[in-house]
């Protein structure tokens, strides 16, 4: 039986002392602690160890000391102990109470231990079943390796192996403990759902936030909020969507349109928006991680932004459209009409979009099945909410957009195009009459070098003018007014006919450079005779009164009669415009 425990003076400590082992090779000897007590000193007091008898060992639970008997030894071996309260001391790094005492055990070819931050060893046993490996190499006689060497036994073998146990002992000075494992929050324990902060250099536990666990921020940064939620600190131009939990791109007059969560492979949400609209933005967040893109397609009227879910379920996507009405046009160029948003897509390895004339790239949006085998350089081209930047041509491209492609693999752009309006429109599209249908009764002329459908005026011979007209003169046909002496010269000329009856006036016109030189021959007071007037072509900028001045070109009038010798030849100077026009009196 165990000698009963001796009280050590002026201590709680306990000296315990086992059983004589036999004599015999592993034969063992154990000096085991009262209850509430641990190993605090272990040793194989009858000595031989390396020489005859194995060593000594304490195990983790920290009850026994056993003292190996050998392989022809010649004696029995007797375990005696030292053994201690184990006493539970408050953690200054605010974790659970500390055990004074730790036991660690380790065993192999070259078992080597150390005791954890906080610890110092005050106790190393060595032991082998096979003594010889343990002869030499700082395990003294009665098992013990010195608190001033390592703890550790080198070059046993896998097979016979040696195996160590070391007794740790908690630092006496508490602050100093703290100073080496908690200076920071890196050491300090927190209850489950709280974490450190420092706070003026002193440790706080507050409650844990895993809002930015997943970030949905993209290229923004995250802050968490609260336990478990978050914000986007987003790039100028967006905005933080907490519907669609990222940043959108700011807008103030169209309708967002929010799809319904999805997760899984391929997993859609759709945004759609209202019959007569169009989508002018289509996006999702966690492009291309979480989600293979986004795309749009219309079908029976309607309008939706279509977002899918990617293998990786890393967490669930979203699809978001905004919704904007459809303002449809007549084309200025062709007459058609015409949308005021269009899409054009591109599909392949190598996809390319551009917007038709006179619309310009508003957005430009991706989608792949494959999006887990995007190039690293394309993969970087499409941001969170799965848009792709535009060239500075107006155009979107990508160039061999996976890896290793499959043949049945593919990357499709998707662009969102505006049309232009007014001058922009026409000098894009048709900057010219050359490529412009008017509707009929009307013909394209350039104003102010752009083409205009304006009404048409016959000209040329379109209508004959050139039957004979009779005029019933009164006196005199003509009458001249012209101011003697000077180079500038008004005249007034006049005609009444029977056939326009209407007055045309070429009044107050501009003659230059010579006087006017007009030959009248006398007439009788009641004349009737066949008189034609013939003008050369008169440009004209837009519809034009006959009897509106005109400026610029000169123009050369003759009047004569065919049955009396009144001739008059007049030079006026008449205006130029853009429209043709044969005038015929």
């Amino acid at each position: 039986m165990p000698k009963e425990p001796v009280i050590i003076e002026e201590t709680t400590d306990e000296e315990v002392i086992g059983d004589a082992s036999a004599v015999a090779d592993d034969a063992k000897s154990i000096a085991s602690c009262p209850v509430g007590k641990v190993i605090t000193r272990c040793e194989s007091s009858t000595g031989k160890v390396g020489a005859g008898t194995d060593g000594a060992t304490v195990p983790v639970t920290g009850n026994d000391c056993i003292a190996h008997n050998g392989w022809n030894s010649g004696i029995a071996v007797v375990a005696k102990a030292v053994c201690s309260e184990n006493e539970q001391i408050s953690d200054p790094c605010n974790g659970a109470a500390l055990l004074k005492y730790k036991h660690l055990r380790a065993k192999g070819a070259n078992p080597s231990l150390e005791c954890p931050a906080g610890y110092e060893a005050i106790l190393c046993n060595g032991h082998s079943y096979w003594w010889d490996l343990i002869t030499g190499k700082g395990v003294n006689d009665v098992g013990v390796i010195p608190n001033d060497q390592a703890c550790a036994i080198a070059n046993c073998q896998d097979q016979k192996y040696c195996d160590i146990s070391l007794v740790c002992k908690l630092m006496d000075d508490l602050d100093a403990y703290a100073a080496s494992i908690c200076p920071d929050c890196d050491g300090w324990n927190c209850e489950e759902g709280y974490d450190c902060q420092m706070v003026e250099g002193v440790h706080s536990c507050v409650e844990k936030q895993t809002g930015c666990d997943i970030n949905r921020c993209g290229d923004a940064d995250c802050f968490a909020v609260g336990a478990s939620d978050y914000t986007c600190d987003c790039q100028d131009g967006f905005e933080f969507d907490k519907l669609a939990g990222t940043c959108l791109p700011v807008h103030s007059h169209y309708r967002t349109v929010y799809g319904d969560k999805a997760i899984g492979d391929d997993a859609h949400s759709y945004a759609s928006c209202n019959a007569g609209q169009k989508v002018m933005r289509c996006h999702t967040f966690g492009a291309p991680s979480a989600a293979d893109g986004v795309t749009i397609s219309e079908a029976d009227g309607v309008v939706r932004c279509e977002a899918r879910a990617s293998n990786s379920r890393k967490f669930p996507i979203m699809a978001v459209a905004y919704c904007g009405d459809n303002a449809v046009a007549t084309d200025p160029c062709s007459q058609d009409k015409l949308d005021h948003i269009a899409y054009r897509s591109n599909t392949g390895l190598s996809p390319s979009v551009s917007c038709p004339d006179g619309f310009v790239m508003e957005s430009c949006i991706f989608h792949s099945p494959w999006s887990q085998g995007l190039s690293a350089a394309n993969k970087a081209r499409i941001n969170s909410i799965g848009a792709v930047g535009i060239n500075d041509d107006g155009s979107c491209a990508m160039a061999d957009c996976l890896n290793s492609p499959a043949g049945h693999q593919w990357c499709k752009l998707t662009a969102v195009c505006k049309k232009l309006v007014g001058v922009e429109y026409l000098k894009a599209v048709c900057p010219t009459c050359d490529n412009v249908r008017c509707p009929e009764g009307q013909e394209c002329q350039m104003v102010e070098d752009l083409p205009q459908c304006l009404i048409r005026i016959p000209g040329g011979c379109e209508v004959d003018k050139c039957g004979e007209v009779n005029v019933l003169k009164t006196e005199q046909t003509t009458s001249v007014y012209v101011r003697v002496g000077t180079s500038l010269m008004r005249l007034l000329v006049r005609m009444r006919t029977s056939v326009l009856r209407n007055r045309v006036g070429m009044e107050s016109v501009l003659t230059l450079l010579v006087h006017t030189v007009v030959f009248v021959m006398p007439v009788t007071n009641s004349y009737s005779g066949v008189v034609r007037m013939l003008t050369s072509v008169w440009t004209a900028l837009a519809q034009t009164p006959r009897d509106a001045p005109t400026l610029k070109a000169a123009t050369f009038a003759t009047v004569w009669t065919r049955s009396s010798s009144l001739a008059e030849s007049v030079s006026v100077l008449m205006g130029s415009r853009t429209r043709t026009e044969h005038v015929l009196m």
